[in-house]
Order: structure tokens, then C-alpha cells, then sequence
């Protein structure tokens, strides 16, 4: 049975559940000198980013993904995962523009019902998880929606349409710190190790081989705060 059977695409009637995977994160922590890209490391054989793209996609009716150019293998893997590709300079800029300009690309295609936005570099969020997050929006149309664990918050971060002219606005690299600063999330409670576990340096793919069932409770560093 396919991941896509376990966990169907959520339908709404006011229209479709997306995705925003954000790919645009320069990795210097992971290589300092920039020969290797952190989001095509790989874990059991698949780059970070496609996998964090497939739980993604498996739990969204449609995802884009939002690149910087001259990354043809990331879109490969990116397209490959089932995202739609977002190529743009303005993620040279920060995760607020990238958010900014993702979304807005997004309008241009569709309405969503909600956003789901979610890192390109965090391969161990479970299609379970971000379901639940999503299911947590239906009947609050005004909310935003995160995942909790142990009492700390975790990733990814889902915004209802009542936010999308906030997050279209965003600037540099707090990306939506700003929002969840001032609008408290709704906060779903998973048992899911995955939500914070974001690859930042080679010794985080050890941790990222490790059985889902791992515990790794710790707070997601500031920069990589949608």
C-alpha cells in the first residue's frame, strides 16, 4: 500500500489543501566552503530535501517548492517528490520573502484552503503529522496551526487564508516569526520526533538515519522558524 493510500489528499470544499516547501536555505552551517548542498545530502539513499518534499506532498493536495536558480539537481528531486517548482532570486533574500514569494505564486494558481509550510531541510516529519495539523484549521478559519511535542513546538506550520495577505508581506530571514508571535497557534499534539529534527550539519544525517520512532526533543534553532 503507497503512502498516498494511507493518507489521501484533504479536500475541501473551499478549496485545496497546499504545500510550501521552502528550498532556499544557503547551509553554510553544513559546509561552510559551499561545495555540498545540505538538501541533496542523503539519507538512506534520498536527498533531504525529497523527502521532506514526499511527507509534504502525501498530505497536501498540491505542494510547490521555493528554490533559488542554478540548483537543477534540487529541482529534479523537488519535481521528482511531486512539488511544483518555484525558482526565484529571493531566496538569496531571507525565508520571509522566500514565504512571500511562494505564496504569492500560489494565488496566482489556486485558493487555498490552507497553507502548509514546511522546510526543505526537515526529512523526518511524518504525512501522519502534517494531516493532523491540517485537520486542526477545519471549522477556524482564522487560525494558525503547529505541531507540539513535550511542550515545545515543532514544524511544519499551517495558515488558514485569513493570514495570506500577512505572510505575502514578509521580509527578511525571520520568516513567520512575526505571526506567531502575534497570533497564538492552535497546537496539535503528535508523537513525532520528526518535527524538530532539521539537518543544519553533517552530524545531523546520523540522526536522520535513525528509526522514526527516535526521541529527539529539542527545540528547533530561531533561523529555521517558519
Amino acid at each position: 500500500m503507497s503512502g498516498a493510500d494511507l493518507f489521501p489528499p484533504a479536500n475541501d470544499a473551499a478549496g485545496p489543501v497546499v504545500g510550501l516547501l521552502l528550498a532556499g536555505g544557503r547551509g553554510s552551517r553544513f559546509d561552510s566552503a559551499g561545495h555540498h548542498d545540505k538538501l541533496l545530502a542523503r539519507i538512506e539513499g534520498q536527498a533531504v530535501a525529497a523527502l521532506a518534499a514526499q511527507s509534504l506532498v502525501r498530505a497536501c493536495d498540491r505542494s510547490f517548492a521555493v528554490l533559488p536558480p542554478g540548483k537543477p539537481e534540487l529541482e529534479r528531486e523537488l519535481h521528482a517528490a511531486g512539488c511544483e517548482t518555484l525558482v526565484t532570486e529571493a531566496t538569496r533574500l531571507g525565508m520571509g520573502h522566500s514565504i512571500a514569494f511562494g505564496l504569492a505564486r500560489i494565488l496566482e494558481r489556486c485558493q487555498p484552503a490552507c497553507v502548509v509550510v514546511m522546510l526543505g531541510d526537515m526529512p523526518r516529519v511524518r504525512t501522519h503529522t502534517i494531516r493532523r495539523v491540517i485537520d486542526a484549521l477545519r471549522g477556524h478559519p482564522a487560525t494558525i496551526a503547529a505541531p507540539v511535542m513535550a511542550g515545545r513546538r515543532g514544524h511544519p506550520v499551517v495558515f488558514s487564508p485569513a493570514h495570506f495577505e500577512a505572510l505575502k508581506a514578509l521580509r527578511g530571514d525571520r520568516g513567520a516569526a512575526s505571526l506567531l508571535s502575534t497570533h497564538t497557534p492552535t497546537l496539535v499534539e503528535v508523537d513525532d520526533p520528526g518535527i524538530f529534527l532539521d539537518i543544519d550539519t553533517p552530524g545531523d544525517l546520523a540522526q536522520g538515519t535513525v528509526d522514526e520512532g527516535m526521541d529527539r526533543r529539542r527545540d528547533t534553532p530561531a533561523q529555521h522558524r517558519p
